[in-house]
């Protein structure tokens, strides 16, 4: 048994669930515009690739060190769709994210 802070800790250790395999979703092209547009002014480390996945599976929008950004199909679905500008900021976003690794 464990404790911190004075608690004691007697559940048993969990599995970490395995990795979740992406669909790959077509994205649509504002996102594509959108990532051309960053990347004119974007200081990426050398090396690093920025490629855009859609997927079913996401929430929202990440990105992994090597450069993939996994976007959610929610950020482009009928009635829920991103301009341009918004696709943008996204975009954005996430590769701010990938420039702050080390």
């Amino acid at each position: 048994m464990q404790a911190w802070a004075g608690c004691a800790i007697t559940a048993p250790p969990v599995q970490a669930a395995p990795r979740a395999t992406y669909e790959g979703v077509p994205v649509p092209p504002q996102f594509h515009d959108a990532l051309a547009r960053v990347m004119r002014v974007a200081r990426l480390p050398a090396g690093v690739r920025v490629e855009l996945v859609g997927s079913h599976r996401v929430h929202s929008a990440s990105v992994h060190a090597s450069g993939t950004i996994r976007l959610s199909s929610r950020l482009w679905r009928e009635g829920h769709a991103l301009d341009a500008e918004e696709a943008a900021a996204v975009i954005a976003h996430e590769v701010a994210h990938r420039n702050c690794r080390t």
